[in-house]
């Protein structure tokens, strides 16, 4: 629980909603509303449930249940060398997952090499694990580091997204624009207002595409295919 403003009747279902959050007084403290709908997926995974309701002392209460045995009809057994109770394992394990989404390359070997820039862990995340079977992928957490990585690595698609510090994703497309080695490599960029007018500067500023969340990971893969086939359909013209 919390002493925070709250969440309204009217909010306590959406907020559960993959990419929905609550009032303009809350979304001023970020995130993208990943976090209460993987919360949920995992609970209904598991046979539990979740909900949201008024603390007594004001602000939001969440309580959760799970079930303390398997479903009927689960098969329960033990995973080998599952070291469970060797801190070090884990230590070791979410260690070497969150450097590699972080500054490694993921993903199918010799497929075309997707940049996505995005400061917010959640959702460069959920972008990775969408593009990764498909792509190799790397990751940058704001905009001027995504322009250091995209001069090293030359990718095929850059994804950024459009509000981040040290650099928004407007700002690096100008910047990615000013260079002609970045000439031909499309940017498609993610933002949540869903504005005609800012959709329209944003394509004539040189993005090739914009996508507005929420978004299903079928439509992320299929626009990124489609903007790494048609620079490939004019790279034999250079």
């Amino acid at each position: 629980e919390d002493s925070g403003p709250g969440v309204a009747a009217s909010m306590r279902q959406v907020i559960f909603e993959p990419f929905r959050q609550g009032d303009a007084a809350t979304r001023r403290f970020g995130g993208t509303g990943l976090g209460l709908a993987i919360a949920k997926e995992l609970l209904d995974l598991m046979g539990g449930r979740i909900e949201v309701r008024n603390a007594p002392d004001g602000g939001a209460l969440f309580e959760f249940e799970t079930p303390t045995v398997a479903p009927p009809g689960v098969d329960v057994g033990t995973i080998p060398n599952m070291r469970t109770s060797d801190p070090a394992y884990f230590n070791a394990t979410f260690y070497e997952t969150e450097t590699t989404a972080s500054s490694g390359i993921v993903g199918v070997k010799d497929r075309p090499l997707i940049l996505i820039v995005e400061d917010n862990r959640d959702m460069s995340g959920f972008i990775e694990e969408c593009l990764r079977d498909e792509f190799q992928v790397a990751c940058a957490e704001n905009g001027r580091l995504g322009l250091m990585k995209a001069e090293a690595l030359q990718p095929d698609l850059i994804i950024s997204d459009l509000m981040m510090p040290d650099m928004a994703g407007d700002q690096l497309l100008s910047e990615l624009r000013r260079r002609p080695i970045f000439e031909r490599t499309p940017v498609m960029l993610v933002t949540a207002r869903a504005d005609e007018e800012m959709r329209v500067r944003l394509l004539r500023s040189g993005a090739q595409d914009v996508l507005t969340k929420p978004f299903s990971a079928r439509e992320l893969v299929a626009r990124a295919q489609n903007l790494i086939k048609a620079r490939r359909a004019v790279e034999p013209r250079k």
